[in-house]
């Protein structure tokens, strides 16, 4: 892991299994499909930006699915399977909405951030969900998960990956 940057991603890969990250990331190899999982995530995320951004949300996700289903030769019931994350997150999205409109205003949305790692020459990289502005004037940092399952309040509470945020949240003055 010797290189100039690296994400949590790349980290609990290489935490969880060395042979995963050389294919992942030394090698540079993927699937020639993504898993169902890290679509229904990606679906989401470019939803909820959009949503964030003043934009629709409902297009963004047309826009994605039209790019995920065009990037490799799919049979039908994969071309199925990913028209089904798409109404997925067309369910659950205006629930996400309902529940939460209004309570805050975007600062920063879907935002790259690069930040110094104590002792070496690398840097942590990752792309924060959003940062928004409470009605009281509080900033909050959202991260958006898609879990199969939900988890409890311990296990997000001690989630890495969301308190190297809010760490780089921090080193950025935020």
């Amino acid at each position: 892991m010797d290189k100039d940057t690296i994400s949590y991603s790349e980290m609990s890969t290489w935490a969880l299994c060395r042979q995963k990250w050389n294919y992942s990331y030394g090698m540079r190899l993927s699937p020639k499909r993504r898993a169902r999982a890290p679509a229904i995530g990606t679906c989401g995320h470019i939803a909820l930006g959009a949503h964030l951004q003043g934009e629709d949300w409902e297009k963004a996700v047309d826009e994605w699915l039209v790019s995920y289903i065009s990037e490799t030769d799919l049979f039908d019931e994969e071309i199925e399977e990913s028209l089904e994350i798409g109404d997925l997150i067309k369910s659950i999205i205006p629930r996400y909405l309902k529940h939460f409109n209004d309570q805050w205003t975007p600062v920063m949305v879907e935002d790259r951030f690069e930040i110094g790692l104590s002792g070496t020459a690398t840097r942590f990289m990752g792309y924060m969900d959003a940062v928004v502005k409470a009605t009281d004037g509080k900033l909050w940092l959202l991260e958006h998960k898609f879990p199969k399952r939900f988890k409890s309040d311990n296990d997000i509470e001690l989630n890495a990956q969301l308190g190297m945020y809010a760490h780089a949240c921090r080193r950025r003055n935020l």
